[in-house]
């Protein structure tokens, strides 16, 4: 790893999904069970059908309104009323039924995923934010979700921790967009100037999540420090992608729980 430890870290980002949150059950089975619940549809290839015709609606209005509608003004409401109603059309659901449940359903879903419902915490993250916070550490959160992640940190109790939520839904940004890092550094100086008249330095923000490209490679390219999280040891399997890159400057290499934080601190 290549760091310049003479600059100590000053701020961390950390991803959402995945990295500080979890889904309590994936959003495909909850999208099949109020279709089922409430329209008495039923297909034994629907629950085998359902994971990939959600991964094909979400991956179809992602590219055709990028960032939950951003530029085009759309509430994140009426981009999701477009996935889950592809995905229930692409399970079998008729257009009869779609249509007469879609508005209740899409209000449902929404309100479920936007709390504690659909989230959970991973066991360390409180424990991590905690030390992080008693030790001075500016945080925020780099996320490319919409914007409903403000309410569901608010309902999972870790809102207080972060002097930012960046959110691709409320900036047109997402990761590995360095913009999006740029807009959160931006935050960090302001604040640090501010309270300690401090400078930050790119370098002196560290940021982790769980996805190799958006956060560790986006993180490293906008002149962040990153580590990379694996929980699941992936990385073992095959070499740490596109030679070492561990050896990437700024990169502090790979993480397997939040509680290695406190170690680059």
């Amino acid at each position: 790893m290549n760091v310049n430890r003479s600059r100590p870290i000053k701020a961390i980002t950390f991803d959402a999904t995945n990295t500080l949150i979890k889904f309590r059950v994936p959003p495909p089975k909850i999208y099949l069970k109020y279709v089922e619940e409430h329209t008495g549809f039923h297909d034994e290839l629907a629950e085998t059908l359902v994971s990939t015709k959600f991964i094909e609606a979400f991956k179809k209005y992602e590219k055709k309104y990028a960032n939950y509608g951003y530029k085009e003004k759309m509430s994140d409401h009426e981009w999701w009323k477009l996935v889950i109603k592809d995905t229930w059309l692409g399970i079998g659901v008729n257009n009869i039924l779609v249509d007469a449940h879609l508005e209740n359903g899409t209000t449902y879903l929404m309100n479920y995923f936007g709390s504690s419902l659909g989230y959970s915490l991973y066991p360390e993250s409180v424990e991590a934010l905690e030390k992080l916070h008693k030790k001075g550490i500016r945080m925020g959160i780099i996320s490319n979700s919409d914007s409903q992640l403000h309410a569901v940190l608010d309902s999972v109790g870790l809102r207080k921790y972060f002097d930012f939520v960046l959110e691709s839904s409320s900036t047109g940004m997402r990761k590995p967009d360095k913009m999006i890092f740029e807009s959160g550094l931006n935050i960090f100086s302001t604040i640090l100037r501010r309270e300690t008249n401090e400078k930050i330095e790119p370098s002196q923000v560290l940021h982790t999540g769980d996805h190799y490209y958006k956060d560790f490679l986006g993180a490293l390219n906008a002149g962040f420090s990153a580590v990379y999280l694996d929980r699941a040891d992936r990385m073992n399997s095959y070499t740490f992608v596109e030679k070492d890159s561990r050896d990437l400057e700024n990169s502090l290499g790979i993480i397997g729980s939040l509680r290695d934080l406190d170690g680059f601190i």
